[in-house]
């Protein structure tokens, strides 16, 4: 199916929804705000607890299951899944998954969308799983891409934004906002809110530039590669930073451990193919990367050594069945795992 962006989707649902979808991409704002119009599409209103089923697949594979159940006292279900990692798992361990796509037509009482993050299903990164899963679930459930927003588009947003709480902002001061607050439109609905309680409790009901140097946090996003160049590089204070940065955009903990694991994998495969004799430039065409984070990978590894590599490894293994099959805060959990492999 031809996929959507976050405004074709809000079109598309607009007089009620049916069948199956995706959703995936790197805004996870977008994402929440289309989960609450899919429940609105579906029942018509509000939430409907009795028949909006959400999924954590990792604890829980009966995805089937709930796609061929009645509604209870109700014409229509909603099953939310999360938790299908379509970028590392194999296809016969999210088969589940895909019986109950197979299973949409016969249940037209039930619309069943699949989240992913961007750990779980990697469009820009050039993962061939990833790709895979894609072409198969854009076959039958209809796609749909929250992609981050343009400076130009957020401004506009955070203009709306303050209008509907009564404040007004010139162009170049909404602009001015997301240069210094970055693209996350978590982090800035916090940073709007902060400027429209300074405005009002100053008597006005207009936004000036020196609210927002005085206000506002300076942060602009901080990339996934500076996260993993700083792990590469033995820097975990800078890691650290930049995790709690991730931390407070809502950057699933799923997603930071897979990062994480993805640095020492490199490493160790990386090493593997240098110790058969691979220069730089030969492992960096097989693992289809660009030579200097190979380089930054052997320099990490030759550093860790052997022992210490594996001991690393081991770690993130056991993190990730923390993450996966126990309760707690997991954001702990990976945080706990960064000061274990700092101290190696």
């Amino acid at each position: 199916m031809k996929a959507l962006d976050f405004a074709g989707f809000r079109a598309a649902v607009k007089d009620g929804a049916g069948g199956g979808y995706l959703f995936c991409g790197a805004e996870g704002y977008l994402m929440r705000h289309a989960l609450k119009l899919l429940v609105k599409a579906v029942f018509g209103g509000a939430d409907d607890p009795f028949n909006h089923l959400r999924i954590d697949y990792t604890a829980d594979r009966g995805v089937p299951e709930a796609v061929g159940a009645l509604p209870a006292f109700a014409d229509r279900r909603l099953v939310e899944v999360w938790g299908c990692d379509f970028a590392h798992g194999t296809v016969e361990a999210l088969e589940p998954v895909y019986d109950a796509i197979a299973m949409l037509p016969d249940n037209p009482q039930t619309v069943l969308v699949v989240c992913a993050t961007p750990y779980e299903l990697d469009l820009e990164g050039g993962n061939k799983a990833s790709q895979k899963a894609y072409d198969l679930l854009s076959a039958d459930l209809c796609p749909v891409i929250f992609e981050k927003e343009t400076p130009a588009a957020l401004a506009k947003w955070a203009a709306a934004h303050f209008a509907h709480e009564g404040i007004t902002i010139s162009r170049e001061d909404a602009q001015a906002l997301i240069d210094r607050a970055g693209r996350d439109m978590y982090a800035l609905t916090g940073e709007v809110d902060k400027l429209c309680a300074w405005v009002r409790a100053d008597g006005r009901d207009a936004v000036r530039r020196e609210d927002i140097l005085k206000v506002t946090t300076s942060s602009p996003e901080i990339g996934t590669y500076d996260f993993s160049n700083a792990i590469l590089a033995g820097k975990f204070d800078r890691a650290m930073m930049i995790f709690s940065d991730m931390k407070s955009r809502k950057r699933e903990p799923m997603f930071i451990l897979g990062v994480i694991t993805s640095c020492y994998t490199r490493m160790q495969r990386a090493a593997v193919l240098a110790g058969g004799g691979m220069s730089a430039e030969e492992i960096a065409r097989i693992m289809k990367l660009k030579p200097y984070p190979v380089k930054l990978s052997l320099n990490a590894a030759r550093s860790l050594g052997r022992k210490r590599l594996q001991k690393a490894l081991e770690l993130c293994s056991e993190t990730d069945y923390k993450v996966k099959f126990t309760g707690g805060d997991n954001y702990v959990k990976v945080s706990r795992l960064m000061a274990q492999l700092a101290a190696l």
